[in-house]
């Protein structure tokens, strides 16, 4: 910093008679004028009033280095300003509380992207004279300006915009937003426009022209204070994206999308997840047949009572991971109709549906799926559930399965092939009206995770199962709590065995909490055909053999569908318990990211853990991540670091403790 210029100056601007010595390379904060060194002045900054002053022909790079500067409080365009035709991010970040461009001439301004992104401080912005009918992009032009309390966009000339996606992202202060006059003829994209204005209470966008429009999807993402929204006259015809549409609009009741055309739409993915006010929804126009992602779809919708959904088509279905979870007040639901013989993931599809007592299931073609996992958890409510055509022949995570169906009375999962599966922790855990569970193909390599598997059951007397339990030393307290338990040949349960290596037959000089089907059927699988249709057939047995195209039987049916089938290599699930980040340390970043985890589950996020991680976290292995395991982290970690003794493994440790 070059004192003697700054203290030249002081002097000089306090003695009218004194020269003031060249100034035209002193810091920036302490000019009255800093300007472009061009002939042409852009850009002057008065430091008094904290004013930066454009005027001329704007040069793009002079303006963004007043970028996060917090002495700049107003911005003016003075009579004459000329903006350039590349506005991107001119703006973007300034810690201004007004820019006046009311001046400014904009007629040769083609791109607004981000134009006045993250304007964090800004309360008043005046384009009311802006002339924009060159402009083709507004890509998130108004994004994150958080503090706005109004804006006027009604002499906007739209009609050569192409890109109006996340234009008003994020503007949390903003009630009202009057985009009527919006010519959007040539517009292709508009995901997240409105996304994260918590505070707009109603929108009209009944005048859109959307014949253009592919992606609408976030677009009214968690606009929490919007009650209703009617979207009735809007041509969705070439949509091919509506995922996380109304994603977190927690004041929302009435969605009216009646006459919508959704035959193009390929993601409805989170589409009304998280809505817990919706109550009415009529979907009874909806074409699905090109949808593949319905994951999340509706997931959060608390105050859904009854969901019509028979005329889905499922045909290109590949994701129905969380569909309703948290639709904790549907009570019944019809999927009958449902094709899902290209879904891959089914995990966590009912998970919290507390009042569900019903569902059917039956028609599901699960031959493709490789995760049920948390499929049922915590659907406490549910009596009973048909899974006998269920194909789990390419399943490789059960986890939480069946967790707390504390309903349930019996539980027939003996055609279930688990020869892939790598994870069951927690499959039947906490069902606390559960007597019989029949797993009598079970397959569970050394290399598949069980803990808990039965845990805290009290009325369990009786599973069915064969000697194919492999020992695994994560097991433990698989039968823990399940005090009811008697195996086939009279073993009573054991307060100090219910480790899995009681996970096999009882018998003879060979005790255990299994009891033998002599009637188990086959497993569901899949058996080589040289035919591509739908046939019939007498045999009552199958071999499972890997081929590019088969056939999958259930062989309760007799019945055959085709199906295409690949086989690749199973990887083990492999994890150090407490290491997290799997860096080959235990400290206080694994308890930390542990926290965070159960801070964004705690409110409805993603947590972002593989199944890997998951299974490190729950050190305490009550099936639950939270602050408790973070705790126990770091206990493991001081006691690590002060111990003089040969230093226990964290498995050891949790025991011991």
């Amino acid at each position: 910093m070059d004192f003697k210029k700054i203290i030249s100056y002081l002097i000089a601007v306090t003695l009218p008679c004194s020269a003031i010595p060249a100034l035209n390379h002193s810091i920036k904060p302490f000019n009255v004028v800093a300007e472009d060194n061009q002939s042409e002045a852009t850009v002057s900054f008065d430091a008094v009033t904290g004013t930066l002053y454009l005027s001329g022909n704007v040069k793009l790079n002079e303006v963004q280095k007043y970028k996060g500067n917090e002495q700049v409080k107003t911005v003016i365009a003075k009579e004459g300003t000329i903006l350039p035709a590349y506005c991107s991010g001119l703006f973007s970040e300034f810690k201004a509380t007004e820019i006046n461009l009311k001046n400014a001439d904009s007629s040769q301004v083609t791109n607004m992207d981000s134009m006045f992104f993250n304007c964090p401080s800004l309360k008043k912005l005046d384009i009311s004279n802006f002339n924009t009918s060159n402009v083709t992009s507004m890509y998130k032009t108004f994004a994150w300006c958080s503090a706005l309390e109004s804006l006027d966009v009604t002499g906007l000339d739209t009609s050569n915009v192409i890109k109006m996606n996340n234009m008003f992202a994020g503007c949390k202060t903003l009630t009202s937003i009057d985009v009527s006059k919006f010519n959007t003829s040539k517009t292709t994209n508009m995901d997240g426009m409105f996304s994260s204005c918590s505070a707009l209470r109603s929108i009209d966008i009944k005048n859109f022209d959307t014949s253009n429009v592919t992606d609408i999807g976030g677009m009214f993402g968690s606009c929490s204070s919007l009650v209703d929204i009617d979207l009735s006259g809007i041509d969705t015809s070439n949509v091919r994206s509506a995922g996380g549409m109304f994603y977190g609009c927690d004041a929302l009741k009435k969605i009216d999308m009646t006459g919508c055309d959704t035959s193009n739409i390929e993601d409805m993915g989170q589409m009304f997840a998280n809505c817990p006010a919706l109550t009415d929804i009529d979907l009874s126009g909806f074409d699905t047949s090109r949808v593949e992602d319905f994951g999340r779809m509706f997931m959060g919708c608390k105050s859904l009572k009854e969901l019509d959904l028979s005329n889905f088509n499922t045909d290109n279905a590949k994701q129905m991971n969380a569909m309703f979870r948290n639709c904790s007040s549907l009570t019944t639901i019809d999927l009958s109709g449902f094709n899902t013989s290209n879904v891959t993931d089914m995990s966590e599809m009912f998970l919290g549906c507390t009042a569900l007592r019903s569902v059917n299931v039956s028609s599901f073609d699960t031959s493709k799926v490789t995760s049920l996992g948390n499929m049922f958890n915590n659907c406490i409510a549910l009596t009973s559930v048909d899974l006998s055509n269920f194909i789990t022949s390419n399943v490789k995570t059960m986890t939480a399965m069946f967790y707390q169906c504390s309903s349930l009375t019996t539980l027939d999962l003996s055609r279930f092939d688990t020869s892939k599966v790598k994870l069951m922790q927690d499959m039947c855990r906490e069902c606390k009206s559960l007597k019989t569970v029949d797993i009598s193909n079970f397959v569970k390599s050394a290399d598949c995770t069980a803990f808990s598997m039965f845990r805290s059951c009290p009325v369990l007397t009786t599973i069915y199962a064969n000697n194919d339990f492999e020992y695994n030393e994560d097991d433990i307290y698989m039968f823990i709590d399940s005090k009811s338990i008697v195996g086939g040949n009279g073993t009573k349960y054991n307060d100090r065995i219910y480790y899995s290596e009681y996970a096999c037959v009882d018998r003879n000089g060979k005790p255990g909490y299994f009891t033998k089907n002599p009637k188990a059927p086959k497993p569901n699988t899949t058996v080589t055909t040289t035919t591509t249709t739908s046939t019939t057939t007498t045999t009552s047995t199958s071999t499972t053999t890997t081929t590019t195209t088969s056939t999958v039987m259930n062989t309760n049916t007799d019945t055959t569908l085709s199906t295409t089938t690949t086989t690749a290599p199973v990887k083990p699930v492999t994890y150090t318990l407490g290491d997290v980040n799997n860096d080959g340390k235990i400290n206080a970043i694994d308890a930390s990211s542990v926290l965070a985890y159960y801070a964004r589950i705690s409110t409805n996020q993603e947590g972002g853990y593989t199944e890997e991680q998951k299974l490190a976290t729950d050190v305490d292995h009550d099936g639950k991540i939270n602050a408790v395991d973070a705790s126990n982290i770091l206990a493991y970690y001081a006691y690590v670091s002060t111990t003089k003794e040969d230093i226990l493994s964290m498995v050891e440790y949790m025991k011991k403790n």
